[in-house]
């Protein structure tokens, strides 16, 4: 099961939105991305409580998905959704990692994506749901790529965190998602990552930063840390 950790920081308030602005450069999809149906990206707001008052912290996403082949598969058979890379567009680094990849799980399932893609939504009662697989790795380590900080799964790992859900639409035009089961499948120990160090069960983790003991300075990564808590 997925144990949401928040900081008390973070507790006191969250809401996610969608926002429109993209930055984030989607051209080159993992393996793991390969034979999809399609790929994409967007954003989403994260909104708490800090010192000071509200913070809000953007966050563009790149993803993947792989819809069900209505004659070979069978009834029931979900949308597979698949997250390989995160970028903070606005310089919130610490932050609760979890509540990021909460806030992009809310937004695969906001009604523009849950209509669109791969078929529409059945409506309820009817006894058919159109179902989803959000599937992101377990192991993250964080990275510049240019001036942003990216979220990056960790080279090797191969476990995931797969949340499936199902939806259906009432009569009044009204998404009703429920989420059926949040497993962990493969390995969680991530141990070729040990390039990277690895946090266990860090929801903040030690970020990429600049090492000014190297000559010329330089941005270091992260350390590899599991979101599958």
């Amino acid at each position: 099961m997925f144990l949401k950790r928040m900081t008390l920081m973070l507790a006191m308030m969250l809401t996610m939105f969608a926002v429109s602005a993209k930055a984030i450069n989607c051209s080159t999809p993992p393996l793991e991305c390969f034979g999809s149906t399609g790929s994409g990206s967007s954003s989403v707001s994260v909104s708490f409580t800090g010192p000071g008052g509200t913070i809000i912290c953007n966050y563009d996403y790149c993803y993947c998905y792989t819809c069900p082949d209505p004659i070979l598969d069978p009834p029931g058979t979900p949308i597979k959704l698949y997250i390989w890379d995160i970028e903070s567009t606005n310089g919130c680094t610490e932050i609760d990692m979890d509540l990021v990849y909460a806030a992009i799980r809310e937004g695969l399932t906001s009604p523009t994506m849950l209509e669109n893609l791969c078929g529409s939504v059945p409506p309820c009662g009817a006894g058919q749901y159109k179902y989803f697989e959000y599937r992101v790795m377990a192991c993250w380590y964080s990275l510049y790529i240019g001036p942003y900080l990216h979220f990056l799964p960790c080279p090797g790992c191969t476990a995931q965190c797969v949340t499936l859900s199902r939806v259906c639409k009432t009569p009044d035009g009204y998404y009703n998602v429920q989420e059926l089961s949040m497993t962990l499948v493969g390995d969680l120990e991530c141990s070729t990552c040990a390039l990277y160090g690895f946090g266990v069960g860090d929801s903040i983790p030690p970020m990429a930063r600049l090492d000014t003991t190297l000559i010329p300075p330089a941005y270091v990564p992260g350390e590899c840390y599991h979101v599958c808590h």
